[in-house]
Protein backbone atom coordinates (compact mmCIF):
# COMPACT_ATOMS: atom_id res chain seq x y z
CA UNK A 1 0.00 0.00 0.00
CA UNK A 2 1.45 3.17 -0.91
CA UNK A 3 0.97 6.77 0.51
CA UNK A 4 -0.31 9.87 -0.92
CA UNK A 5 -0.68 13.23 -0.05
CA UNK A 6 -3.10 16.51 -0.24
CA UNK A 7 -1.51 19.99 -0.46
CA UNK A 8 -3.63 23.01 0.79
CA UNK A 9 -2.80 26.79 0.52
CA UNK A 10 -3.16 28.27 3.63
CA UNK A 11 -2.21 32.01 3.13
CA UNK A 12 -2.72 34.34 0.52
CA UNK A 13 -5.08 34.88 -2.79
CA UNK A 14 -5.16 31.12 -3.27
CA UNK A 15 -6.30 30.34 0.53
CA UNK A 16 -8.04 27.34 0.42
CA UNK A 17 -6.53 26.16 -3.13
CA UNK A 18 -5.91 22.29 -2.66
CA UNK A 19 -3.98 19.63 -4.99
CA UNK A 20 -3.38 16.00 -4.87
CA UNK A 21 0.06 14.20 -4.87
CA UNK A 22 -1.01 10.52 -5.80
CA UNK A 23 1.55 7.80 -4.74
CA UNK A 24 4.61 7.76 -7.33
CA UNK A 25 3.91 11.15 -8.25
CA UNK A 26 5.85 14.61 -7.78
CA UNK A 27 3.84 17.92 -7.30
CA UNK A 28 6.14 21.17 -8.03
CA UNK A 29 5.35 24.61 -6.06
CA UNK A 30 6.03 27.66 -7.35
CA UNK A 31 5.15 30.81 -9.21
CA UNK A 32 5.37 30.16 -12.12
CA UNK A 33 5.04 27.23 -14.83
CA UNK A 34 5.61 24.48 -15.33
CA UNK A 35 5.02 24.26 -11.50
CA UNK A 36 1.75 22.16 -10.91
CA UNK A 37 1.06 24.58 -8.42
CA UNK A 38 1.07 27.42 -8.65
CA UNK A 39 1.18 30.98 -6.39
CA UNK A 40 1.50 33.66 -8.49
CA UNK A 41 0.55 36.62 -5.91
CA UNK A 42 3.66 35.41 -3.91
CA UNK A 43 6.86 37.37 -4.80
CA UNK A 44 9.27 36.14 -2.42
CA UNK A 45 8.25 32.77 -4.08
CA UNK A 46 10.62 31.10 -6.35
CA UNK A 47 9.73 30.44 -10.00
CA UNK A 48 9.93 26.65 -9.13
CA UNK A 49 10.32 26.70 -4.90
CA UNK A 50 9.76 23.32 -3.57
CA UNK A 51 8.21 19.60 -4.50
CA UNK A 52 6.65 17.37 -2.79
CA UNK A 53 6.95 13.84 -3.80
CA UNK A 54 5.13 10.56 -2.48
CA UNK A 55 6.57 7.07 -3.32
CA UNK A 56 7.72 3.87 -1.43
CA UNK A 57 5.56 4.44 1.32
CA UNK A 58 6.31 7.66 2.15
CA UNK A 59 6.27 11.37 0.92
CA UNK A 60 8.93 14.17 1.10
CA UNK A 61 9.48 17.81 0.60
CA UNK A 62 12.64 18.93 -1.66
CA UNK A 63 13.77 22.28 -1.97
CA UNK A 64 14.33 23.22 -5.70
CA UNK A 65 17.13 25.54 -4.93
CA UNK A 66 14.97 28.46 -4.05
CA UNK A 67 16.12 31.81 -2.93
CA UNK A 68 14.69 32.27 0.83
CA UNK A 69 14.17 28.10 1.53
CA UNK A 70 11.97 25.91 2.52
CA UNK A 71 10.71 25.05 5.94
CA UNK A 72 9.27 22.75 7.84
CA UNK A 73 8.25 22.63 11.56
CA UNK A 74 9.92 26.07 11.10
CA UNK A 75 13.06 24.77 10.26
CA UNK A 76 14.58 25.37 6.93
CA UNK A 77 15.33 21.99 4.83
CA UNK A 78 16.61 21.10 1.96
CA UNK A 79 15.05 17.41 1.61
CA UNK A 80 12.84 15.73 4.40
CA UNK A 81 10.06 13.67 5.46
CA UNK A 82 6.36 14.88 6.07
CA UNK A 83 3.54 13.55 8.52
CA UNK A 84 -0.21 14.33 8.45
CA UNK A 85 -0.74 17.74 9.47
CA UNK A 86 2.75 19.14 8.77
CA UNK A 87 3.03 22.88 7.66
CA UNK A 88 5.49 23.71 4.61
CA UNK A 89 6.24 27.43 4.59
CA UNK A 90 7.74 29.00 1.27
CA UNK A 91 8.27 32.78 0.81
CA UNK A 92 5.30 34.20 2.33
CA UNK A 93 2.98 31.18 1.95
CA UNK A 94 2.15 28.58 3.96
CA UNK A 95 0.90 24.84 3.12
CA UNK A 96 -1.01 22.43 4.42
CA UNK A 97 -0.36 18.60 4.50
CA UNK A 98 -2.65 15.65 4.76
CA UNK A 99 -1.53 12.44 4.33
CA UNK A 100 -3.16 9.04 3.59
CA UNK A 101 -2.82 5.48 2.37
CA UNK A 102 -3.11 5.30 -0.96
CA UNK A 103 -6.75 4.23 -2.23
CA UNK A 104 -8.23 5.66 0.70
CA UNK A 105 -10.31 9.10 0.26
CA UNK A 106 -8.09 12.06 1.47
CA UNK A 107 -8.91 13.68 4.48
CA UNK A 108 -9.42 17.26 4.64
CA UNK A 109 -6.76 19.57 5.89
CA UNK A 110 -7.30 20.31 9.72
CA UNK A 111 -4.08 22.65 10.64
CA UNK A 112 -3.97 23.54 14.66
CA UNK A 113 -1.64 26.38 14.44
CA UNK A 114 0.42 26.00 17.88
CA UNK A 115 -0.44 29.17 19.33
CA UNK A 116 -3.46 31.95 18.68
CA UNK A 117 -2.17 35.45 18.18
CA UNK A 118 -2.14 35.98 22.33
CA UNK A 119 -4.53 38.66 23.97
CA UNK A 120 -2.85 41.92 24.97
CA UNK A 121 -1.57 41.22 28.51
CA UNK A 122 -1.18 44.50 30.33
CA UNK A 123 -4.06 47.25 30.89
CA UNK A 124 -1.49 49.91 28.75
CA UNK A 125 -2.14 47.81 25.66
CA UNK A 126 -6.06 46.74 25.42
CA UNK A 127 -6.43 49.66 22.97
CA UNK A 128 -4.47 47.86 20.76
CA UNK A 129 -6.30 46.93 17.09
CA UNK A 130 -4.97 45.57 14.08
CA UNK A 131 -5.22 48.11 12.01
CA UNK A 132 -2.68 48.60 9.25
CA UNK A 133 -1.57 52.23 8.20
CA UNK A 134 0.25 52.18 5.20
CA UNK A 135 3.36 54.33 4.59
CA UNK A 136 1.68 57.24 3.00
CA UNK A 137 5.16 58.26 0.77
CA UNK A 138 7.61 56.10 -0.79
CA UNK A 139 9.92 58.46 -0.46
CA UNK A 140 9.92 58.60 3.71
CA UNK A 141 11.79 54.65 3.26
CA UNK A 142 15.47 56.38 2.76
CA UNK A 143 15.19 58.64 5.27
CA UNK A 144 13.91 55.84 7.58
CA UNK A 145 17.04 53.80 6.72
CA UNK A 146 19.37 56.52 7.06
CA UNK A 147 18.42 57.51 10.35
CA UNK A 148 18.28 54.37 11.76
CA UNK A 149 21.72 53.11 9.77
CA UNK A 150 23.05 56.02 11.74
CA UNK A 151 22.72 54.73 15.51
CA UNK A 152 26.38 55.03 17.28
CA UNK A 153 25.14 51.70 19.09
CA UNK A 154 24.47 48.68 17.06
CA UNK A 155 21.12 48.35 15.92
CA UNK A 156 19.33 45.36 15.97
CA UNK A 157 15.65 44.34 15.47
CA UNK A 158 13.00 41.62 16.90
CA UNK A 159 10.55 40.50 13.76
CA UNK A 160 7.51 39.00 14.35
CA UNK A 161 6.57 36.01 12.65
CA UNK A 162 3.22 35.59 13.32
CA UNK A 163 2.29 38.87 11.84
CA UNK A 164 4.52 38.34 8.86
CA UNK A 165 5.15 34.73 7.98
CA UNK A 166 7.25 35.32 5.35
CA UNK A 167 10.31 36.34 7.92
CA UNK A 168 12.21 33.13 9.00
CA UNK A 169 12.58 33.20 4.95
CA UNK A 170 13.70 36.26 4.70
CA UNK A 171 16.13 35.56 7.30
CA UNK A 172 17.50 32.65 6.30
CA UNK A 173 18.55 34.45 2.93
CA UNK A 174 19.62 37.73 4.41
CA UNK A 175 23.05 37.13 5.17
CA UNK A 176 22.39 38.21 8.42
CA UNK A 177 23.12 36.79 12.08
CA UNK A 178 20.16 35.79 13.61
CA UNK A 179 18.09 33.59 16.19
CA UNK A 180 14.49 32.63 17.70
CA UNK A 181 13.93 34.02 20.73
CA UNK A 182 11.95 31.10 22.03
CA UNK A 183 13.76 27.69 23.38
CA UNK A 184 13.60 23.91 23.44
CA UNK A 185 11.78 21.63 21.72
CA UNK A 186 8.49 23.79 22.15
CA UNK A 187 10.24 26.44 20.99
CA UNK A 188 11.18 24.94 17.96
CA UNK A 189 7.51 24.39 17.07
CA UNK A 190 6.31 27.67 18.53
CA UNK A 191 9.46 29.64 15.95
CA UNK A 192 7.27 30.22 12.70
CA UNK A 193 4.97 32.07 14.83
CA UNK A 194 7.06 33.46 17.12
CA UNK A 195 9.53 36.60 17.65
CA UNK A 196 13.28 37.03 15.95
CA UNK A 197 16.20 38.54 16.80
CA UNK A 198 18.32 40.16 14.16
CA UNK A 199 21.80 42.16 14.18
CA UNK A 200 21.83 44.70 11.53
CA UNK A 201 24.96 46.00 10.52
CA UNK A 202 24.91 49.26 9.28
CA UNK A 203 23.64 49.94 5.82
CA UNK A 204 22.76 46.39 6.39
CA UNK A 205 20.80 45.42 2.70
CA UNK A 206 18.29 43.44 4.36
CA UNK A 207 17.54 46.85 7.00
CA UNK A 208 16.68 48.29 3.65
CA UNK A 209 13.94 44.97 2.89
CA UNK A 210 12.59 45.42 6.13
CA UNK A 211 12.19 49.22 5.87
CA UNK A 212 10.77 48.97 2.39
CA UNK A 213 8.60 45.60 2.47
CA UNK A 214 7.74 46.34 6.68
CA UNK A 215 7.88 49.70 7.67
CA UNK A 216 4.24 50.72 8.47
CA UNK A 217 3.09 46.93 8.89
CA UNK A 218 3.96 46.65 12.54
CA UNK A 219 6.26 43.28 11.59
CA UNK A 220 8.54 44.43 14.40
CA UNK A 221 10.30 46.63 16.06
CA UNK A 222 13.86 47.97 16.43
CA UNK A 223 16.35 48.85 19.40
CA UNK A 224 20.30 49.84 19.95
CA UNK A 225 22.52 48.09 22.58
CA UNK A 226 26.15 47.50 23.15
CA UNK A 227 26.46 44.25 24.83
CA UNK A 228 27.14 40.80 24.09
CA UNK A 229 24.43 39.18 21.31
CA UNK A 230 24.16 36.13 24.51
CA UNK A 231 23.26 38.80 27.06
CA UNK A 232 20.83 40.38 24.95
CA UNK A 233 19.18 37.92 23.59
CA UNK A 234 18.80 36.82 27.80
CA UNK A 235 17.56 39.94 28.91
CA UNK A 236 14.95 39.75 26.08
CA UNK A 237 13.65 36.33 26.76
CA UNK A 238 12.36 37.58 30.08
CA UNK A 239 9.55 39.55 28.38
CA UNK A 240 8.45 36.71 26.18
CA UNK A 241 5.82 35.73 29.22
CA UNK A 242 3.93 37.49 31.69
CA UNK A 243 1.60 36.51 34.88
CA UNK A 244 -2.03 37.72 34.61
CA UNK A 245 -3.55 39.30 38.11
CA UNK A 246 -5.74 35.35 37.90
CA UNK A 247 -2.59 34.02 38.06
CA UNK A 248 -2.21 32.68 34.25
CA UNK A 249 1.41 33.11 31.99
CA UNK A 250 0.09 34.61 28.86
CA UNK A 251 2.55 35.76 25.71
CA UNK A 252 3.51 39.47 25.72
CA UNK A 253 4.14 40.37 21.98
CA UNK A 254 6.07 43.61 23.10
CA UNK A 255 7.68 43.12 20.23
CA UNK A 256 4.74 44.34 18.14
CA UNK A 257 5.48 48.31 17.49
CA UNK A 258 1.61 48.58 18.25
CA UNK A 259 1.62 47.42 21.74
CA UNK A 260 5.61 48.80 22.38
CA UNK A 261 4.43 52.28 21.69
CA UNK A 262 1.27 51.56 24.13
CA UNK A 263 2.95 49.85 26.88
CA UNK A 264 6.26 52.17 26.78
CA UNK A 265 4.53 55.46 27.60
CA UNK A 266 2.37 54.12 30.85
CA UNK A 267 5.54 52.78 32.54
CA UNK A 268 6.22 53.61 35.70
CA UNK A 269 10.18 54.38 36.36
CA UNK A 270 10.96 51.51 38.28
CA UNK A 271 9.01 49.25 35.04
CA UNK A 272 11.27 51.04 32.36
CA UNK A 273 14.47 50.52 34.40
CA UNK A 274 13.96 46.72 33.94
CA UNK A 275 12.36 46.94 31.12
CA UNK A 276 15.38 48.79 28.93
CA UNK A 277 18.25 46.89 30.67
CA UNK A 278 21.16 46.93 28.70
CA UNK A 279 19.25 48.37 25.96
CA UNK A 280 20.00 51.69 24.96
CA UNK A 281 16.85 52.77 23.02
CA UNK A 282 13.89 51.41 21.24
CA UNK A 283 12.85 53.01 17.90
CA UNK A 284 9.43 51.94 16.57
CA UNK A 285 7.38 53.11 13.51
CA UNK A 286 4.58 55.87 14.90
CA UNK A 287 0.54 55.10 14.17
CA UNK A 288 0.67 56.97 10.97
CA UNK A 289 4.56 55.18 10.22
CA UNK A 290 5.39 58.99 8.98
CA UNK A 291 7.85 59.01 11.94
CA UNK A 292 9.99 56.82 14.15
CA UNK A 293 9.39 57.02 17.89
CA UNK A 294 12.37 56.64 20.08
CA UNK A 295 12.34 55.78 23.62
CA UNK A 296 15.14 55.44 26.22
CA UNK A 297 14.74 54.64 29.64
CA UNK A 298 14.47 58.41 31.12
CA UNK A 299 11.22 58.53 32.48
CA UNK A 300 10.23 61.82 31.62
CA UNK A 301 10.24 62.33 28.02
CA UNK A 302 10.49 60.39 24.60
CA UNK A 303 11.37 61.66 20.88
CA UNK A 304 9.37 61.64 17.75
CA UNK A 305 11.11 61.98 15.00
CA UNK A 306 9.32 63.24 11.41
CA UNK A 307 10.88 62.24 8.30
CA UNK A 308 8.30 62.88 5.67
CA UNK A 309 10.20 63.84 2.58
CA UNK A 310 9.78 67.29 3.23
CA UNK A 311 11.33 67.93 6.30
CA UNK A 312 12.83 64.46 7.37
CA UNK A 313 15.45 66.52 9.96
CA UNK A 314 12.36 67.51 12.18
CA UNK A 315 12.08 66.70 15.64
CA UNK A 316 10.02 67.22 18.59
CA UNK A 317 9.71 65.62 22.48
CA UNK A 318 6.66 64.24 23.45
CA UNK A 319 5.97 63.63 27.10
CA UNK A 320 4.59 60.31 28.46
Amino acid sequence: MGVAAKLEVLTGDRTGVRHDVPNGATVRVGRVAPAELLIPDDPLLSALHFAVECRDGQCRVKDLGSRFGTFRRGERVQEADLIDGDEIHAGRSRFGVALRDDGEPVSEVVIQPPIATPPPVIHAIETVTDTVVAPKRRPLHPAVRKYLAERSEPLYAILDAAREPSIPGRLAASGEYFQTLFEGDRGTDLAPYGPWLVRLPQWSEFLEQLITDGWGHSWGVFFTCDKPWPDVRKHLRRFLMVKLPDGRQVFFRYYDPRVLRTYLQKCTPAELTEFFGPIGRYLAESADSNAVLEFTPGYKDWRKVSLEASHPDHTFIGTR
